[in-house]
């Protein structure tokens, strides 16, 4: 039996500098194996000191500067756990909202989950079978009261996705 997977799955960081990131890091309480980013660091420095210090996925989101998407793909499948994971940021044609945004952007691909970021909205549902997630903000909340990340277990053939709302680990 294969040992599970603990995701720490963030996005819309917004940060020009790691030193949040990595105090937030730090006063976690709960462990995790890998780090995956849905877009909108903001600095390469917030990418690099992730890919330093954790294992970590990411992709650039539309606020990410041409040297932070130089070190990242737009979009992704990951394999992970024995699920395959689409990881975009979910920006785009403006006309539809971001989770459609999201779910098409893996029409070929049909993973069992896409995670997403860009809205700030914290979500986690489901669209034609597949598992949509989006962990909000940790950092940038705009009008959602808390900030907040997705913590995600991974042991096939389940998937457990819990929305932790982060103001404990936020100062």
């Amino acid at each position: 039996m294969d040992s599970p997977i603990r995701a720490l799955v963030i996005a819309d960081t917004h940060l020009k500098v790691p030193d949040r990131m990595v105090e937030f890091l730090s006063r976690l309480p709960y462990p995790f194996d890998v780090i995956i980013h849905a877009g909108d660091f903001c600095s390469p420095a917030v990418v690099e000191t992730l890919q330093s210090r954790f294992p970590f996925f990411g992709v650039w989101g539309n606020n990410d500067s041409p040297e932070t998407r130089c070190l990242l793909p737009e979009h992704s499948i990951l394999t992970l756990g024995g699920f395959r994971l689409g990881i975009t940021h979910g920006h785009g044609e403006e006309r539809k909202e971001t989770p459609a945004r999201a779910y098409e952007q893996f029409q070929v691909e049909k993973p069992d989950a896409i995670i997403f970021g860009h809205s700030h909205q914290p979500v986690i549902c489901t669209k034609k079978g597949i598992l949509m997630l989006n962990p909000g903000s940790l950092f940038s909340k705009r009008r959602e009261r808390w900030p907040s990340f997705i913590f995600l277990d991974l042991i096939y053939p389940s998937i457990k996705a819990e929305l932790v709302f982060a103001s404990d680990f936020i100062s």
